[in-house]
């Protein structure tokens, strides 16, 4: 039992590092990016584009936060949510969302070339890679539902009913965030919407994982006994 807490708790842990790899990855791939490259008008993605300057950074940023975000969601917030249909339903479709399988597709199905190279959404997808890379992106939706379904379990889990309020704010942001981004997308300032989204969904995971790596022992289920004859 001690080790399976152990391993939860590094999960957990996993979730955390991996929030931050992230962020930290497109922060400073941007920083570097050049040839006509702008954050307040290009996406996120083109940075590890075939035709970014540093891709690297990028892909190791989300291989990084793809892995600790599937690591988290199912290695500790799952079985903290044992009993509760939401909670395990929300847990693995935050595994399935844009922080964590997204990311780690977009590691091996990157983009053809950048907006900034004046490429069109087609030319960008024109490979079967970048189909893959367009497709998986419709997970970022995902974002937008998964606080919802957790913040209803959380009310009726021990120990995470504080949370509930967090998740409300940051499934209404992040309906506002990706509403404005892809009402925007390709003008000036979707790029910054878009980051904005990602920022703030990154900082409720780690919100979630802290309070998943600050907890004892997940509870067995209780089991219903027969009464004696």
């Amino acid at each position: 039992m001690a080790g399976r807490d152990g391993f939860r708790r590094w999960c957990a842990i996993a979730g955390i590092v991996g929030q931050v790899a992230f962020t930290a990855g497109w922060l400073l791939a941007q920083s570097l990016e050049d040839r006509g490259y702008d954050p307040a008008r290009h996406d996120i993605s083109d940075l590890g584009a075939l035709t970014a300057r540093h891709p690297w950074i990028m892909l190791t940023g989300q291989a990084i936060g793809g892995l600790g975000t599937v690591a988290f969601a199912l290695g500790a917030l799952r079985p903290a949510m044992r009993g509760s249909r939401a909670g395990v339903t929300g847990a693995w479709l935050l595994a399935a969302s844009a922080l964590g399988l997204d990311n780690l597709s977009d590691v091996l199905f990157r983009l053809d070339c950048r907006a900034a190279d004046g490429c069109t959404d087609a030319q960008q997808t024109a490979s079967w890679h970048g189909t893959v890379h367009g497709l998986a992106g419709v997970t970022v939706l995902l974002l937008a539902v998964v606080p919802f379904v957790l913040a209803a379990a959380f009310r009726r889990v021990p120990g995470w009913s504080r949370l509930v309020g967090v998740s409300l704010a940051a499934g209404l942001a992040e309906i506002l965030l990706i509403g404005g981004y892809l009402a925007m997308s390709g003008h000036a300032g979707s790029g910054y919407v878009q980051r904005g989204a990602a920022a703030v969904a990154a900082a409720w995971v780690v919100a979630l994982a802290a309070t998943a790596a600050a907890r004892g022992p997940v509870p067995a289920p209780a089991h219903t006994q027969t009464p004696a004859a």
